[in-house]
C-alpha cells in the first residue's frame, strides 16, 4: 500500500491518502525517519535552473516600469490631445474675435460687407499691400481723398458712403478691401491657422440656405498662392458648393444661431484627416450671414500632441529608471543577501538534519546589521518559523507512523464492516428451484465502504413472497448500522404473516424507540401472492416502482406516498393492492439511480431509467439490472457518486396450467 502524507507538522494536523499495497507502510515511515525530505528537495533543487532572486526582481520592476510607462504615454497622450485641443479653441475663438474687431472698425462695415458680396466680380482689388512701396491701393487712397479732402476713409459713416457717386463707392469698397486684406494676413501668420477667412452664405430664410459659401476675405502667408484651386487661398467672389456636407451645414446654421442670441460662440467641424474649422457668425445681412472661418491642420495638431506625450514620457521612464536602481541596491544589500542566507540554512538542514546547528545560524543572521531590516518583516518570520519547523520536524515522524496505524485498523475495520454488510443481504441473483413461477435480480453499491441502502426478499410460505426495497437517510457506518436493525425488524416481523401495512407500523415505532441520530429510512414494502399474482405494497417516502407488463414497455406507477419509517411514532401506513400477470415484470430501485449526476451535474432521471430499461423490456432480471448499471456508470463518467445505487426486479411467470387449475383467481 503506498500513503502519501500531507498537513503541517507544527499544528499536528496530518491526512493519508491510500495509493498502493498495505506492506510497504512500515517501510515508508522507515525510508522517511532515516532520510527525510533531503534527497526529494536536493534531486528537485538540482533540477531547477537557478535564476537569482535579484535578477527575477529586476526583470519584474522592468516590466512594471515597460508597463507604465506605456499606460503614461497614452495617459500623456490623451492630456495633451486634450491639451492642444484647448489651446486651438482659444486660438481660433481670438483669431475670429481679431478678424471680427477690425471689419467692424469701419462704421459701414454692413454697407461694405453687402457691397463686396454683390460687386465681387467688378471690383479691383489689391491682395497683400505693402505699405512700404508704392501700390495701386495708394493710388487709390490719394484720389479718394483729393475728390473729397474733408473725408476720413476709416471712420466713413454709411450715410457719408451713400452720399458718394457709385464711382467714388466702388473705389472705397477697394481700398478698405486691401486694407482689411493686408490685416487677415497679418492676424493669420500671428496665430498660426492654416486658413482664416470670411465667407456669404444663405441662411434658412434665403434661396438656397446653406448650400454654398461665397469668400470675402482670405488670409495668406507670404510663400501661399492665392487662387480658385482647392488649397489656395481663395480671392474675393469664389464660391464653394456644400451640398452634401450635412455636418459643415449644421455647424455653420448653430453659428448664425449663436448670432441671433447674441453669444460669441466658435462653432468646430472636423474634417477627417484634413482641418479642424470654427465658425464664428460676424452679420446678418438680411437672407445672408457673413461667417468668419479659422482652420488649423490635423496633422500639425498630432505633431505637437506626440511631441508633448513623447517627451513627458521619456522624462517619467527616466526617472523611473533611476529610482529603479536605488531600489534595488537597497533591495540587495537589506533583503536579498539576507534571503539568501536563509535559504543557505535551509539546504544545509536538509542534507544534515542538525536543528541546533541550523537555530543557531539563524539568530546570528538576525542579529547582524544586515538582518535589522528583515528582522521584522516576511523573511525574519519564514526564519523564525523554520526554526520552529526544524525542533517540530523530528516529531513528526512518530506522528505519521501512529497516524498510518490508526488509518490501517480503520480501514480493516470498514473493509470488515462492508463484507458483513454484504453477507446481510441476500444474494443478488438467487436461485428458486421449487418456485419456477418467478425470477429475481437485485444488486447494491454503495457510495462509501459501507452503505445506507438495502434490499431484501424471502418467502414466508410457499405461495408468498416478501419484497423489501430500502434507504437510509445517511451514509457510512452509523446509516449501515440503521440499516441492519431496519432490515431485522422487517423480516422478524414478516414472518409472522403480517400484512405490509402492519409490519412498518410495528417497524416505525420501535425505531423511534432508540433513534438519537434522527436517521430515517424510506421503505418499498411488497407482499406477493405467487399463485395468484395479486399483492399488497406500502410505499413510505420511497421511488415509484417501474412495471412492464407482458408485451409491453416499462413504465412508473405513481401514487400517493406515506411517511418514512423513523420520522415520528404511531403514522398509520396506506396499504394498496396490485395485480402481477404472467409475463409481467416489476423494478424496484432506490433514489441512488434518478439522482446519480455526470461531470456537468446533471441528473440521470427516471426518463432515462426507463429508456435503458425499454431497451430490452423482455430481458431476464440480471440483464435489466447490468443494463442500467452500465447505462449510470456512462452517464456519470468521472464524476464521483454520493449516494448508494441500489436495485431490485421481479419477472413474474406464474404457475402452470396444471398447476392451478384447481386454484380460484
Amino acid at each position: 500500500m503506498k500513503y502519501t502524507f500531507s498537513g503541517n507538522p507544527v499544528n499536528g494536523k496530518i491526512s493519508i491518502l491510500d495509493e498502493g499495497p498495505k506492506d510497504s507502510t512500515l517501510s515508508i515511515c522507515e525510508e522517511y525517519s532515516k532520510n527525510g525530505i533531503s534527497a526529494n528537495w536536493k534531486k528537485s533543487m538540482e533540477r531547477r535552473k537557478k535564476t537569482g532572486l535579484f535578477t527575477q526582481v529586476y526583470i519584474l520592476i522592468i516590466i512594471s516600469i515597460v508597463i507604465i510607462g506605456v499606460v503614461t504615454a497614452v495617459s500623456e497622450y490623451i492630456i495633451s490631445e486634450r491639451r492642444v485641443r484647448a489651446e486651438t479653441d482659444i486660438l481660433a475663438e481670438a483669431a475670429a474675435g481679431e478678424v471680427i474687431s477690425s471689419i467692424k472698425e469701419y462704421p459701414a462695415y454692413r454697407w461694405l460687407l453687402t457691397y463686396w458680396t454683390d460687386h465681387a466680380e467688378e471690383l479691383d482689388v489689391q491682395y497683400d499691400v505693402d505699405y512700404s512701396k508704392e501700390s495701386p491701393t495708394g493710388e487709390k487712397v490719394r484720389l479718394l481723398q483729393k475728390k473729397h479732402p474733408d473725408m476720413e476713409i476709416r471712420y466713413c459713416s454709411e450715410e457719408e458712403v451713400l452720399a458718394l457717386s457709385a464711382e467714388d463707392q466702388k473705389l472705397y469698397a477697394e481700398i478698405v478691401y486691401s486694407w482689411l486684406s493686408a490685416r487677415m494676413n497679418g492676424i493669420k501668420q500671428n496665430f498660426g491657422c492654416d486658413f482664416l477667412y470670411c465667407a456669404v452664405t444663405d441662411i434658412d430664410s434665403g434661396e438656397q440656405p446653406y448650400e454654398c459659401e461665397l469668400y470675402l476675405f482670405s488670409g495668406a502667408n507670404p510663400d501661399e498662392v492665392r487662387g480658385t484651386e482647392y488649397g489656395n487661398v481663395y480671392t474675393l467672389g469664389v464660391t464653394t458648393p456644400l451640398q452634401g456636407d450635412k455636418k459643415r451645414q449644421g455647424y455653420m446654421r448653430q453659428a448664425v444661431l449663436f448670432n441671433r442670441e447674441h453669444r460669441s460662440v466658435s462653432e468646430k467641424y472636423d474634417n477627417p484627416g484634413h482641418y479642424i474649422d470654427y465658425y464664428t457668425c460676424l452679420s446678418i445681412l438680411e437672407d445672408r450671414a457673413v461667417l468668419t472661418g479659422t482652420s488649423f491642420s490635423l496633422q500639425t495638431m498630432k505633431r505637437k500632441i506626440l511631441s508633448a506625450a513623447l517627451v513627458y514620457s521619456l522624462n517619467t521612464i527616466i526617472m523611473e529608471l533611476l529610482l529603479l536602481n536605488l531600489a534595488m541596491i537597497l533591495i540587495s544589500r537589506f533583503i536579498l543577501k539576507p534571503l539568501e542566507k536563509v535559504l543557505s540554512i535551509i539546504r544545509s538542514y536538509t542534507e544534515t538534519k542538525d536543528s541546533r546547528k541550523s537555530e543557531k545560524e539563524i539568530r546570528a543572521l538576525l542579529t547582524e546589521k544586515k538582518g535589522l531590516a528583515i528582522r521584522r518583516n516576511e523573511i525574519g518570520q519564514l526564519a523564525e518559523d523554520f526554526v520552529d519547523l526544524t525542533r517540530e520536524i523530528e516529531d513528526y515522524t512518530a506522528r505519521i507512523r501512529d497516524a498510518v496505524a490508526v488509518q490501517k485498523r480503520m480501514e480493516f475495520e470498514l473493509e470488515t464492516a462492508s463484507v458483513i454488510q454484504q453477507q446481510m443481504l441476500p444474494d443478488g441473483a438467487p436461485d428458486f428451484p421449487d418456485h419456477p413461477e418467478f425470477r429475481l435480480g437485485a444488486s447494491m453499491k454503495p457510495a462509501k465502504e459501507v452503505g445506507g441502502d438495502f434490499y431484501d426478499y424471502f418467502l414466508v410460505d410457499d405461495t408468498h413472497l416478501v419484497m423489501v426495497m430500502a434507504d437510509v437517510s445517511d451514509k457510512g457506518v452509523p446509516a449501515a448500522l440503521f440499516m441492519a436493525q431496519a432490515r431485522t425488524l422487517i423480516r422478524s416481523r414478516a414472518q409472522n404473516g403480517e400484512d405490509p401495512e402492519q409490519i412498518l407500523y410495528y417497524v416505525n415505532n420501535q425505531l423511534n424507540e432508540s433513534n438519537e441520530k434522527g436517521f430515517f429510512v424510506t421503505v418499498w414494502l411488497a407482499l406477493l401472492d405467487l399463485e395468484t399474482g395479486e399483492g399488497l405494497a406500502v410505499n413510505a417516502g420511497h421511488e415509484h416502482p417501474a412495471i412492464c407488463r407482458s408485451g409491453k414497455e416499462f413504465e412508473l406507477v405513481r401514487y400517493r406516498h406515506s411517511l418514512a419509517a423513523g420520522i415520528m411514532e404511531n403514522i398509520c401506513f396506506k396499504q394498496h393492492t396490485f395485480h402481477l400477470d404472467p409475463g409481467d415484470r416489476l423494478f424496484i430501485y432506490t433514489d441512488g439511480v434518478p439522482d446519480a449526476m455526470n461531470t456537468s451535474s446533471e441528473q440521470f432521471g427516471t426518463d432515462r431509467m426507463l429508456d435503458v430499461l425499454n431497451v430490452s423490456p423482455n430481458a431476464d432480471p440480471a440483464s435489466l439490472l447490468s443494463a442500467v448499471s452500465e447505462a449510470i456508470d456512462g452517464f456519470a463518467g468521472e464524476a464521483d457518486q454520493f449516494d448508494d445505487t441500489t436495485m431490485m426486479c421481479l419477472h413474474y411467470i406464474g404457475r402452470s396450467n396444471e398447476d392451478s387449475s384447481d386454484q380460484p383467481r
